[in-house]
C-alpha cells in the first residue's frame, strides 16, 4: 500500500530498522499474460534483478513470478511450468547465496 506521506513512509523504516527488521524478498513484476514476448522480457528483466542485487545483503530470497501473475495456468499448462522452472534456474545458477521462492 502507498504511504499517505513522505514523512510516513520515512517512519515506516525508521521504525522497521529500529525493530531489527532489515531482511527482504525481492519481487519481480510479472506480466499479466503468457506469450513469447512476455517471456523473453521476463527473463531479460529476471537477468537484471539479479545482476543489480547480487551485493546487497538485506535480499535474503528472490521471488521470479508473483503471485502466479502473468502464469495464470501454471498447474496445468507444461510451457508455464517449464518457464517457471528456468526461471528458478536461472536464480540458481547466478546465485547460489538466496533462496529461490517458487509456488
Amino acid at each position: 500500500m502507498t504511504p499517505p506521506s513522505d514523512e510516513a513512509l520515512r517512519f515506516d523504516i525508521e521504525m522497521t530498522k529500529s525493530f531489527g527488521f532489515l531482511l527482504v524478498w525481492g519481487e519481480m513484476l510479472s506480466p499479466y499474460d503468457f506469450n513469447v514476448e512476455q517471456t523473453q522480457n521476463v527473463v531479460s528483466e529476471f537477468i537484471g534483478f539479479i545482476n543489480r542485487d547480487y551485493n546487497h545483503p538485506s535480499i535474503m530470497a528472490c521471488v521470479p513470478l508473483n503471485e502466479s501473475w502473468g502464469v495464470g495456468n501454471i498447474v496445468s499448462d507444461k510451457m508455464q511450468q517449464n518457464f517457471g522452472m528456468s526461471l528458478y534456474h536461472i536464480a540458481k545458477a547466478m546465485d547460489q547465496t538466496r533462496e529461490v521462492i517458487r509456488k
